[in-house]
């Protein structure tokens, strides 16, 4: 029994103080630095977990005499395009610069018909404001000619648009003498 418990302490002694793989290949080094900050990064164990597996494939392969296994690299996969979807490519193309255009003509003459709206309406508030003037002029001599022959309409309408009865004030001063 002492000489299966002294084994056991041997391989442990001897497991413990075997060097490890990260100090014999710096290349191990740089991979268990990065599984550190992948692990930091995504607040997981994951990372730390996959490169401890690696470490122990890599051990149980080197202790079996086997040689280091090293994968393949992927090769990129790049996929040549059909006459057919090539066809299709450019007609979605072509379809995108007419749609475009369409959208630009629509906008510009959208704009247009704005600028045209614009310059008419312009045009009618200038000549509606000549009519009001010429409108508050005229009233302006009429009023002073009622009060020349003395005569003051009986509805009289503010410069605010709002209707008033001046028949008591007409009635007022209907009886006074015309001042010449």
């Amino acid at each position: 029994m002492q000489n299966s418990h002294q084994k056991k302490e041997d391989k442990r002694f001897e497991h413990e103080n075997t060097p490890r793989a990260s100090s014999q290949n710096p290349e191990a080094d740089d991979d268990l630095s990065r599984a550190v900050l992948e692990s930091q990064k995504q607040q997981s164990l994951l990372p730390l977990v996959k490169q401890e597996l690696k470490y122990k494939i890599r051990y149980k392969r080197l202790s079996e005499g086997k040689e280091e296994f090293v994968p393949d690299e992927p090769k990129p996969t790049s996929y040549e395009l059909t006459e057919y979807e090539r066809q299709k490519i450019e007609e979605r193309r072509r379809q995108n610069r007419q749609s475009a255009q369409r959208s630009r003509k629509k906008s510009e003459d959208y704009e247009e018909n704005l600028k045209k709206k614009i310059n008419n309406l312009s045009k009618l508030n200038i000549k509606l404001a000549k009519e009001r003037g010429t409108l508050l002029k005229t009233k302006a001599i009429l009023l002073s000619e009622f009060r020349n022959i003395g005569c003051f309409p009986s509805v009289r309408v503010c410069s605010c648009g709002i209707r008033t009865d001046a028949g008591l004030e007409a009635a007022a001063t209907e009886t006074k003498a015309p001042s010449e």
